[in-house]
């Protein structure tokens, strides 16, 4: 079409009264039927009214359409329309897109398998199918991979499609916002697997005709997915819905609503009152509850059970409960797999060594050295033997624990992420690069790999990092990976890091003030900034950011502990050196166990290279 006729046909459009624009809209419409095709609408906001229902001028343009029951037009909302705000004239076929039971799973994906010639074995299908969650939008988009990789490669590291997967969800999840009840329901059910409406009106004392609408306006969110008569997070969204820090209940709210459901649901799973699918839920609740698990629901209580409260816990940074429970877990070690006593054993020390109990993680170590047979749990000893010793701030042990962890299992990416960040705060530039690569293939759009990663090359390219496109591209993901985590500092903390080491130290000052303000409690920006003030020949601020930074890392802070006390000193001593207090300085690396023999040498030299200059000077 020539732009003079699409220029007419738009402003004829324009000025056409809106019954003429439905005709138009219609008539084009239609006519797709002769051409055998059909329009695909996506909604982004528009079609749908804040209740749900059809706008008007959609609905006069479907009451146009011809060729029925089968116009040519599909809309794709990303919610449901309530039954009772559907068209009158039942002239629109309504389907909710929800996770597909695992049978329908596997024959969906073995038969486009099939179609595209490509042949799987059985593992390979079982794999296939877990990675989907259960959803068609995750099948379709997992096959364009395949086809685009091959099944091999897809497998191998099908991080790319894990990530689309997980910021797909979020996104949504982030975009839907919730009210006060169902908050507390979406809590409820992130602590337990399902539950039916009496339990959850009960343990939340809700109001049944409000939480009826509830449950309702959650189920054609997609949000949440109901199936014989109990009530369930969507398997897509169950991620996105567990890291959704709204949805979290009040300590004393959560032990209630927990003791509330482990008396109700035994009692009632006795009298045969209720489905024995909230077996589960009676268990956990009154494990999480401290209520002792009574009658024949005991029978069905599981070590496992225990396992998975600790893990959970832990995600919530609850240390102590993580430990309570792993400990649990590990009274009745024979009924527990070995990924289930190892996951135990490894729960209990992350948690003991957050919060620097020292007999606790011994005791974890020792439990899991004693089952462990072959690489993968050796790997794990590592592992844990490394994170205690980065905590403690004893860099040079902890790196060589997380290496030993990786040769074991090589691809970990927790001990390449590890040794990148160690490798870098060590100035070991080479081997964090090295890692951090490493790490970022598999995870591409994980921010602290990125932090760690662009930090790298920053200080690797000098002055030549603002022409890198690898650099630029970076700083666009970590940028949009921020907007998405609501307020992270992460790019603004990088971008001041770039500022001030190759360009502008005020923008520098700008954008470390921004990161501190969204992020207070966090270690880097601080210190970031007292190396940004040095600059700025504030010694006075530069000294009170200094000695903030001394707090928090002497603190019992467990998301703190002594990781970053090495960067604390060597920020110190940058500040002594300022203030030509060059013994002080020097004195700063005499911890044996904060540094190597050579290390302190090495700094030890530039210190005095600096002291000759300006006494030159």
């Amino acid at each position: 079409m020539l732009a003079s006729e699409i220029r007419t046909r738009l402003q004829a459009f324009n000025i056409a009264s809106q019954d003429e624009k439905s005709r138009l809209v219609a008539q084009l419409i239609n006519s797709l039927v002769s051409a055998r095709e059909a329009a695909l609408l996506l909604d982004t906001g528009g079609a749908l009214s804040d209740s749900g229902q059809l706008g008007p001028e959609l609905d006069d343009v479907i009451s146009r359409l011809e060729n029925r029951p089968y116009p040519p037009l599909v809309i794709v909302a990303p919610r449901m329309i309530p039954r009772k705000l559907r068209r009158s004239e039942d002239d629109i076929s309504y389907v909710a897109v929800r996770s597909l039971p695992r049978d329908a799973c596997e024959r969906l994906v073995s038969g486009l398998l099939k179609d595209s010639g490509t042949t799987v074995s059985a593992a390979q299908l079982e794999e296939l199918v877990k990675l989907t969650d259960g959803h068609a939008f995750n099948v379709y988009r997992m096959m364009e991979e395949i086809l685009d990789r091959g099944i091999e490669p897809f497998l191998a590291n099908p991080s790319l499609f894990i990530e689309w997967k997980h910021r797909q969800s979020s996104e949504y999840v982030e975009k839907t916002m919730f009210s006060p009840n169902e908050t507390k329901i979406l809590s409820l059910l992130k602590q337990l697997p399902e539950l039916d409406f009496e339990a959850i009106i009960s343990s939340l004392k809700l109001d049944p005709s409000t939480a009826a609408d509830d449950l309702l306006r959650l189920t054609n969110l997609h949000v949440i997915e109901s199936e014989s008569g109990t009530f369930k997070l969507s398997p897509a969204l169950r991620v996105a819905l567990e890291r959704d820090r709204r949805l979290r209940l009040t300590d004393s709210d959560e032990k209630e609503a927990m003791r509330s459901l482990a008396k109700s649901i035994v009692v009632r799973l006795e009298e045969g009152t209720a489905s024995l699918s909230l077996v589960d839920a009676a268990v956990l609740a009154g494990l999480e509850s401290n209520e002792f698990v009574e009658g024949f629901t005991s029978v069905f209580l599981l070590p496992s059970h225990s396992v998975w409260l600790a893990k959970r816990h832990y995600d919530q940074r609850r240390w102590g409960d993580s430990i309570r429970f792993a400990r649990e877990a590990l009274k009745a070690p024979e009924r527990l797999s070995l990924q289930g006593y190892v996951s135990a054993c490894r729960f209990m020390c992350l948690a003991a060594a957050r919060i620097g109990d020292h007999e606790i993680f011994v005791e974890g170590i020792n439990k899991l050295k004693a089952r462990a047979r072959d690489d993968w749990a050796k790997s794990n000893i590592a592992f844990l033997e490394g994170f205690n010793l980065r905590l403690k701030g004893y860099l040079p042990e902890a790196e060589e624990q997380f290496r030993k962890s990786y040769n074991l299992a090589p691809g970990n990416i927790s001990a390449a992420r590890e040794i990148a960040a160690i490798a870098l705060a060590r100035d070991n530039l080479d081997e964090a690069e090295r890692f951090a690569r490493e790490a970022s293939e598999h995870a591409p759009t994980n921010p602290y790999i990125l932090d760690i990663f662009i930090s790298v090359l920053v200080r690797k390219h000098g002055r030549s990092a603002r022409h890198s496109s690898e650099i630029n591209s970076i700083f666009d993901v970590l940028e949009a990976v921020d907007k998405d985590g609501g307020g992270q500092s992460f790019f603004a903390t990088r971008r001041a890091e770039f500022e001030h080491l190759w360009g502008n130290n005020k923008l520098a000052m700008t954008l470390i003030e921004d990161a501190i303000q969204k992020t207070p409690t966090i270690f880097e920006p601080h210190r970031l900034y007292a190396e940004i003030l040095l600059k700025d020949g504030n010694k006075t601020k530069a000294l009170e950011v200094i000695e903030k930074l001394g707090q928090m890392v002497n603190s019992r802070d467990p998301n703190e502990r002594r990781s970053n006390y090495r960067l604390y000193l060597k920020t110190y001593s940058k500040y002594l050196v300022e203030v030509e207090r060059y013994a002080d300085a020097k004195e700063v690396f005499d911890d044996a166990s904060i540094f190597t023999n050579d290390e302190r040498l090495a700094a030890i030299k530039d210190i005095e290279i600096t002291q000759s200059f300006k006494a030159r000077k």
